[in-house]
């Protein structure tokens, strides 16, 4: 991981005293707060509450308007538990460091997406979206050669259909694994852990993926901040549309605003329910159904992953999002015999479903035609002895064999096929009661779960 400094020997163990813009800025803070209990707006802090709750405002029906909003903001829900990472992940101000590009040099750009916001030692981090949370890495210390501490202290938060957000270099971790969480929810606090050496540059390195949490980085996005003044978007409030934007990196860097959780809402708990899903096979392919979408559904992400027997997990291996109504979607270029599983997911404007149960499906055809003849005798008048050669099962086992023959008499024509079943544990088969003929042709098939594959090379034999 890159620093969001260029140079250590810059560095000291506080960025106020190497910004003294951003020591000017948290003054201002400090006198902010002096006045806090005029503007209603909660202290926030390390030790602030996981789930924090806004001071009262009593309305006229004796309502806590403030309160009734965070109290519901806290909700978790297991069955509707996702939105889009969409808040800004900060209470604090913090200095903007790099995103993509904007870093102080072009070396230690991070050249993906990714935006670094510089603070002080124990702010709280907290969940941009409603999710369900996961620890990343739990190890402390400054980075090494090795890339064991890359990340540091870091969690990541599922939001569904495949969207991911992480927080890095955390100085300790508030959540535990699987935990339910929303924009109210302390996931940690900021730090240095797996920062460069010496790692005295305490930061949160913010990103979100799609595709799971190894898939590729996007732009952020616009970050919504409950400031005192009401929500405000971030860059947008610094006129810029893109994190990367020249307008977000002058010098000194600018600074995010103190900010509470007072405007997050539960748009999560409108989001579809969990959809019902079916998958079936098809030769190197895997189709996947699943029922209309409910609450207004209008994307659904189909995950396919494959399973891998010598580790004995499930791993990515491809994933769609089409419309919700397309009810259909077929993979292709998968490998027969191989086990898959798929799960549907929907989202409408307040987030992801859960994904659907998961259902395993295992890509296969029809054998192939059986290589023959491997031996093909006529020992004695009453029988001929007919051997073949086991075929590709293609993805399902093979269960039986059909072999076939036809013949005829001296100077006569062939007859219809006779078709025997013969078990799958024998590659050759003995024709009786052939004494009145002169000539025959025989073939084999083989069959599987799937059908009857082809026919193998017709073969002659005489006597």
């Amino acid at each position: 991981m890159t620093s969001p400094l260029p140079s250590p020997s810059n560095q000291t163990s506080s960025p106020t005293r190497r910004y003294p813009a951003l020591r000017r800025r948290l003054q201002r803070v400090v006198l902010v707060c002096a006045v806090l209990p005029m503007l209603a707006v909660p202290a926030w802090g390390p030790a602030a509450a996981e789930a924090e709750t806004a001071p009262s405002t009593t309305t006229s029906a004796g309502l806590s308007t403030a309160t009734s909003v965070e109290a519901s903001a806290t909700t978790t829900s297991s069955a509707h538990p996702f939105s889009d990472p969409t808040y800004l992940p900060l209470r604090t101000p913090a200095k903007i460091g790099c995103a993509n590009l904007g870093c102080d040099n072009a070396t230690s750009a991070h050249k993906y997406w990714a935006v670094d916001f510089l603070g002080a030692k124990g702010d709280p981090i907290y969940a941009a979206g409603a999710g369900i949370a996961h620890i990343g890495g739990n190890v402390g210390g400054c980075a090494d050669p090795s890339g064991a501490v890359e990340r540091g202290r870091w969690v990541w938060v599922d939001h569904g259909g495949g969207v991911v957000s992480q927080y890095r270099h955390l100085d300790s971790i508030a959540i535990t694994d699987g935990q339910l969480v929303t924009p109210t929810t302390r996931l940690g606090s900021m730090g240095s852990s797996g920062d460069k050496a010496p790692c005295t540059t305490i930061y949160l390195h913010f990103e979100v993926r799609h595709g799971g949490v190894k898939g590729p980085r996007v732009h952020p996005g616009e970050l919504t901040s409950c400031t005192p003044a009401g929500p405000v978007t971030l860059p947008a409030i610094f006129g810029a549309s893109s994190w990367d934007d020249p307008k977000v990196h002058p010098r000194p860097r600018l600074s995010t605003p103190a900010a509470s959780s007072s405007c997050v809402t539960p748009t999560w708990l409108s989001s579809p329910t969990r959809p019902t899903s079916a998958a079936s096979r098809g030769n190197r392919s895997a189709t996947v159904t699943w029922s209309a979408a409910t609450a207004g559904g209008t994307d659904a992400a189909i995950v396919l992953q494959t399973y891998h027997p010598s580790t004995k997990a499930w791993g990515f291996a491809a994933s769609r999002t089409v419309a919700a109504s397309t009810r259909k979607v077929t993979f292709t270029g998968l490998e027969n015999g191989r086990t898959y599983r798929a799960t549907v997911s929907v989202r409408n404007q307040a987030g992801w479903s859960l994904p659907s149960a998961a259902h395993t499906v295992i890509p296969a055809a029809a054998p192939a035609a059986p290589r023959s003849p491997r031996y093909l005798t006529w020992p004695r008048a009453e029988y001929v002895h007919y051997g073949w050669y086991r075929p590709a099962n293609n993805g399902s086992v093979v269960t039986s064999f059909n072999a076939a023959r036809r013949c005829a008499t001296k100077g006569g024509t062939y007859g219809a096929w006779k078709s025997y079943r013969i078990g799958v544990a024998d590659a050759y088969f003995n024709f009786r009661g052939l004494s009145a003929y002169r000539s025959c042709q025989v073939k084999v098939q083989a069959n599987n779960a799937v059908g009857a594959g082809a026919w193998s090379t017709t073969s002659t034999i005489k006597r």
